[in-house]
């Protein structure tokens, strides 16, 4: 999540609005308000790909998108380019040229138990998807910072003023169609973007390609490497190319804060916690394999 130099928020708004349709009025999703398919799944690769809305969705659904054009033998950007249509309305995996999509709690349960798929999602730190959840859903019926500061979106949030909003749901509930991820018995697949209080848009991008080749095979990982975010506009050859002022008001969070949006996205927080530690342990594994090569 690349952290640039403050701009106005109509600029904000503009570039979102630009990038992305208005909210869908579906209710489709374990009561949550937005794009009818929020979870992609894919029989050459026996994997179920969870998008979260302010975890860089668009360019998930777009990877999504490529996987499934690459498998199908059509990998060029006319087949996948979900933004390019001129029915783009926001909502990537609800369009033509998308890979199937999971509609139910059901269906996810039955691929993941009886057909052996593996359920997975790159989670964002959640504290920093609190802040971009404020700075950045005035497209999607979200605040509008300039009217309402971070702390009374806090009371929002906790009073349910944006209950049902995808933009705000906790991850975990997304992922699981509203239930509790003990009561979904999910074994989800964790990966996850840098914790905010060191944010770093390089280090992102590596982990969600070792999510990727972890996932998906290191060939799969090759033949879309190289301009992988081509159809998102810009030019850099990261999958996390979005502008995001979240680190920028990173500020905005006083430790009572903090507690509060922890306590609201508890499930996230621990099913960040453990992609943290998963990802450390791999590290430290990788570094002790390096050394005993040496």
């Amino acid at each position: 999540f690349r952290s640039t130099p403050r701009f106005s928020e109509k600029m904000l708004v503009a570039l979102l609005l630009s990038s992305r349709g208005a909210l869908p009025a579906d209710d489709t999703k374990g009561g949550f308000v937005g794009c009818k398919t929020s979870i992609a799944y894919f029989p050459e690769h026996k994997v179920a790909l969870c998008t979260v809305p302010k975890g860089s969705s668009s360019s998930w659904r777009e990877f999504a998108r490529r996987v499934y054009a690459v498998d199908q033998g059509k990998p060029s950007p006319a087949n996948w380019c979900g933004r390019n249509r001129p029915d783009f309305n926001g909502c990537l995996l609800d369009q033509p040229g998308a890979p199937p999509g999971v509609k139910s709690f059901d269906q996810l349960k039955n691929l993941v138990e009886k057909e052996h798929y593996m359920p997975a999602v790159f989670l964002r730190d959640p504290i920093e998807r609190t802040l971009s959840a404020y700075t950045g859903t005035g497209h999607a019926h979200g605040p509008d910072p300039t009217k309402t500061t971070f702390a009374q979106f806090v009371d929002q949030l906790e009073q349910g003023v944006y209950n049902g909003n995808q933009h705000m749901a906790p991850q975990m509930k997304l992922c699981d169609y509203g239930r509790w991820r003990n009561e979904s018995g999910i074994p989800w697949k964790f990966a996850s973007s840098t914790p905010r209080h060191h944010q770093n848009s390089e280090e992102t991008t590596r982990r969600a390609q070792d999510f990727v080749s972890n996932i998906f095979g290191s060939e799969m990982m090759a033949s879309i490497k190289k301009n992988w975010t081509q159809c998102t506009g810009f030019t850099e050859d990261e999958f996390y190319s979005y502008t995001s002022e979240a680190k920028a008001e990173g500020d905005l969070v006083t430790p009572e804060l903090r507690k509060r949006i922890e306590a609201l996205y508890s499930e996230d927080v621990e099913a960040y916690a453990e992609s943290e530690r998963q990802y450390s342990s791999a590290e430290k594994i990788g570094r002790a394999s390096c050394r005993e090569r040496v």
